[in-house]
């Protein structure tokens, strides 16, 4: 009987994640333990981003184990795309957001969004799986530093989370997508995760969900690997440069990504036109 081959694809790398910080690595103790175990029991590893090279000589993992890098990438949903182009400025959030209220200061957002939207931006957020419904008395203490921007402003909305499959169609009138933290823009203490880390990471089904509507991204600056990744394609703005900026809505206005930019990016960050190495890595990994 041959003996099967199996193939890691974690997204995100535990370990890497908690290291450095005495109470996440309390938390994930158990997991760590078994992504490690799944990872050097494996036949080859599939990376979305470059975690798995955190540290890559204090490593956990058997450097002489195959790995590929390769991210989510874009199926070529939407290809009309529902954009209205006009004077507005909007973005939209979707998947997990740190919150204030349940003391996650570092890694949630309320302080990037406040001046967005204080500069005349409307913020759009897809309220993610699991959290409190939203108006109920548990939502409305969880998104209270949100819902009170709205009150003020009018220019914050939300929405309920919609199927994988529908989410690009949906946020496709938006003009951005939005992936920042507090701590990566204002003096605030990083609790949870480290500079280090946070520069490896970004290769999540988010940026290409944002990228399969046409939206340009608004990224931390300090996202390397999405830089690296999505920059050539002119699809990135600088996050944490825009927030020093005074006219940050009249920029945004001028970086509305257009259909042209739109397709080509598509074209190449689809996976139609990057799965042929996958499976050319799965041959190689078979055979070995």
């Amino acid at each position: 009987n041959q003996k099967s081959k199996t193939v890691v694809d974690f997204y995100d790398f535990f370990w890497a994640q908690s290291k450095g910080f005495e109470w996440e690595e309390k938390i994930y103790k158990d997991d760590i333990a078994r992504q490690i175990k799944c990872f050097n029991l494996s036949s080859a590893i599939c990376s979305r981003d470059l975690q798995i090279n955190f540290e890559k000589k204090f490593s956990p993992i058997n450097p002489k184990t195959p790995r590929i890098l390769f991210p989510t990438f874009c199926w070529n949903k939407n290809l009309g795309h529902n954009k209205i182009y006009n004077e507005d400025v909007n973005i939209v959030q979707i998947g997990w957001m740190g919150l204030e209220t349940r003391g996650e200061f570092d890694d949630g957002s309320f302080l990037v969004v406040k001046k967005l939207v204080e500069a005349g931006c409307n913020f759009h957020i897809y309220v993610y799986p699991g959290l409190p419904k939203i108006g109920s008395v548990k939502f409305n203490i969880l998104f209270k530093d949100y819902i009170d921007l709205q009150k003020q402003t009018g220019r914050v909305y939300f929405y309920n989370s919609k199927n994988p499959h529908e989410i690009s169609n949906e946020i496709s009138k938006f003009d951005f997508g939005f992936n920042m933290i507090n701590a990566s823009n204002f003096p605030i203490a990083k609790t949870r995760h480290g500079d280090s880390w946070l520069r490896l990471t970004g290769g999540s089904s988010r940026q290409f969900d944002y990228i399969d509507a046409g939206l340009g991204l608004i990224l931390d600056g300090n996202l390397t690997f999405c830089k690296h990744l999505f920059s050539k394609l002119n699809l990135t703005i600088n996050g944490t440069e825009l927030l020093k900026e005074k006219n940050i809505k009249s920029i945004l206005q001028k970086r509305k990504l257009s259909v042209p930019t739109i397709k080509n990016a598509k074209t190449k960050l689809s996976i139609y036109n990057n799965i042929n190495r996958l499976s050319n890595f799965y041959e190689k990994i078979n055979t070995r």
